[in-house]
């Protein structure tokens, strides 16, 4: 069987024969490497990418400050400064996430 990427409306107008809940399995096996790949393409590394977008942003800082009238610096620190605040937002949620299921599993080894 080879590794095949489905669109996610491709993947559900599959026609598979048997019963519902074969049908359903074999739809989400179908769409399970694509959502893996769309995963890791855009949920992986988060602190990395927060940090790399905070450096970017102190460096245009740094060039706006050499260089204050320059127009496209000016738009591109707005757009970073809106990219860092996003990511920031993003990896505060995934710690959380992490820590409640921390918190989970330790909760329940406790009864």
């Amino acid at each position: 069987m080879s590794l095949q990427l489905l669109p996610v409306e491709e993947g559900w107008s599959l026609i598979v024969e048997g019963s519902p809940q074969f049908k359903l399995c074999r739809k989400l096996k179908a769409h399970k490497s694509s959502l893996k790949a769309f995963n890791s393409l855009h949920y992986s590394h988060i602190s990395v990418r927060a940090k790399e977008t905070d450096l970017a942003l102190q460096d245009a800082q740094l060039h706006l400050e050499s260089n204050p009238r320059d127009v496209a610096v000016q738009d591109s620190l707005w757009d970073l400064r809106k990219k860092v605040i996003f990511l920031g937002e993003v990896e505060k949620h995934f710690y959380f996430q992490k820590a409640k299921i921390y918190f989970l599993k330790q909760d329940d080894r406790s009864t």
